[in-house]
């Protein structure tokens, strides 16, 4: 990624309101017993990262609209989602506390991710290669840390994809385009 990138394009999933509530009521659940000092994530902001398109140093209006037009391309049918663990992960500073699952994601991957790959891949988007993909939706940031733990499943049917684009250092994110799973 550049380091002067301002603006960061990628595909990815968003709850339904309810489970993001749910998700992140799980995380009220558990102060102060784990000590997270750190605010959640609002809801509008939570989502399952797919594939990443870049990051830019402006505006990139002209990979927006090749990204939409990949979008559009991608032909999946609806499928289920379930994340069934918690715990914080050793990645970033500070390290994300984030929900992911077992047998629960494997949509998220075999389906929508390898087949938004391959049509991304065709104009020049993205190498050959896939690069692994662990689904995973992010609560919060914070020092504190979280063991792994087993929850009870926060599940939902996935209808939709998004292209986001976040900009960087100010926690805003736009939803540029949406895309509707379709059998």
């Amino acid at each position: 990624m550049r380091s002067d990138a301002r603006y960061k394009l990628y595909f990815a999933i968003q709850p339904p309101p309810e489970v993001a509530d749910q998700a992140l009521g799980l995380l009220q659940s558990l102060r102060p017993a784990e000590r997270f000092t750190a605010k959640a994530m609002p809801p509008a902001r939570l989502h399952v990262s797919l594939n990443w398109v870049g990051g830019f140093g402006r505006p990139p209006t002209g990979i927006v609209d090749k990204a939409r037009e990949v979008g559009a391309a991608v032909k999946v049918r609806p499928f289920d989602i379930s994340f069934n663990r918690i715990g914080t992960w050793r990645s970033g500073d500070p390290p994300p506390l984030v929900l992911w699952g077992d047998e629960g994601v494997i949509g998220v991957e075999a389906l929508l991710y390898k087949t938004l790959h391959r049509a991304m891949v065709a104009p020049g988007m993205a190498p050959r290669r896939e690069t692994p993909l662990e689904p995973h939706l992010t609560l919060l940031r914070d020092h504190a840390v979280m063991p792994e733990a087993f929850i009870e499943p926060i599940t939902w049917k996935v209808r939709e994809f998004v292209l986001l684009q976040s900009h960087y250092g100010e926690g805003r994110l736009d939803v540029l385009a949406r895309f509707p799973l379709s059998a």
